[in-house]
């Protein structure tokens, strides 16, 4: 729509991961911690999941391809809480167009009679250009790649299972659903695994001539998700904040004329931003900010 191709673009953080690894949990404790919008691929309402259902049971290239118009339904809906809200916003997101591309080529199969099917892919011969980012897809502001040992992995999902028995709901490894019979969350073995994140890591921008277009190399942050919940939390909320502020404080420091209103006036650049938050009023009041419980103060 013309209302969201001129919003104020989102700040998106993507969370990456096999199942298993805790993507799902990092997604609710970071949107929680910083106030953000959670959101999934493709994305998740009673319309969505009804059709959904419909294409990962046809499976194959059926599903693929409904995977990776949520890509973009998801790009839409981001930009359109952008342009409502009048500013950016961040949003935490659990898989986009990196898993798409990732499971897709990684799932190469070529049937075998004797012992697991193997891919007749070589991930690492591969063109980068099988991996590059679709150039009418925004690229995400930060990736987070959660990487696991496959026996804590495999512990994960065991327990996982164990607690929802009883749910109809068939649980689906791959992304998107294909040769469920086949193989299950906690039988995968490590080798497919092993290619799944290859995948991921080789998943790359390409860069633009135009400067402005915010396209470059990938940010991408590997987190060691093999640690308690708390501490994979810890580890990736240093990896946002360091984005985020260059992201949301950058722009206003060193925009306008001469190098910058802000440039040698931090005080200045603090008081705007508490004023676009709403944080305190006009005048420099604070006010309470409900979200982090904090009382915000100038001088």
């Amino acid at each position: 729509s013309s209302s969201s191709s001129s919003a104020p673009p989102p700040f998106v953080v993507v969370v990456e991961g096999l199942d298993g690894s805790g993507r799902s949990t990092l997604v609710r404790t970071l949107a929680r911690r910083l106030s953000y919008r959670a959101g999934s691929t493709p994305p998740a309402s009673s319309v969505s999941t009804a059709v959904r259902a419909v294409f990962d049971k046809r499976g194959g290239l059926v599903a693929r391809a409904y995977h990776a118009v949520g890509n973009y339904v998801l790009q839409h809906d981001m930009a359109d809480e952008c342009a409502r809200a009048g500013r950016s916003l961040g949003f935490v997101v659990d898989r986009y167009w990196t898993a798409t591309c990732a499971y897709s080529v990684a799932r190469a199969w070529e049937n075998t009679d004797d012992g697991p099917p193997q891919s007749s892919v070589d991930i690492d011969g591969l063109s980068s250009s099988v991996f590059a980012w679709p150039r009418d897809l925004n690229p995400p502001n930060l990736v987070l790649l959660l990487e696991v040992d496959h026996a804590v992995r495999k512990r994960r999902v065991a327990a996982s299972s164990t607690s929802s028995r009883g749910n109809s709901a068939t649980p689906n490894y791959f992304h998107p659903g294909e040769d469920e019979d086949r193989l299950s969350m906690s039988t995968v073995p490590p080798h497919l695994a092993e290619r799944i994140m290859a995948a991921y890591k080789r998943i790359h921008v390409v860069a633009v001539p135009d400067p402005t277009s915010g396209r470059g190399p990938l940010d991408v942050a590997l987190v060691d998700a093999n640690p308690d919940p708390e501490a994979v939390a810890r580890s990736a909320l240093a990896a946002v904040s360091e984005r985020a502020g260059k992201f949301f404080f950058e722009p206003l420091a060193f925009a306008g004329g001469g190098g910058g209103a802000f440039r040698s006036d931090p005080l200045g650049l603090f008081l705007h931003t508490a004023r676009e938050l709403n944080l305190c009023t006009a005048r420099g009041r604070r006010v309470r900010h409900a979200p982090w419980g904090v009382q915000i103060a100038v001088p």
